[in-house]
């Protein structure tokens, strides 16, 4: 359950994206270094959410091993 909290974050990066995309649209120096910036967003995310999936990988591996563990007596 998302809290109130991370929904006005989220509605404030959405906000802040949509500008980011309207200056990069005016075109202009400003807007070629929003674009920049934009680009090494959509990096760091793509990393972060690799990052976020080997971690679940690994998790769900842990879970399987302990899940097949039999001790013995």
């Amino acid at each position: 359950m998302v809290g109130v909290g991370e929904m006005i974050k989220m509605k404030d990066l959405a906000a802040m994206m949509h500008d980011a995309d309207n200056k990069v649209s005016q075109g202009g120096e400003v807007g070629k270094e929003v674009g920049r910036w934009l680009l090494k967003l959509k990096s760091v995310a793509y990393d972060l959410e690799d990052l976020l999936d080997d971690l679940d990988t690994k998790n769900n591996e842990a879970k399987v091993r302990l899940l097949a563990y039999t001790p013995t007596l």
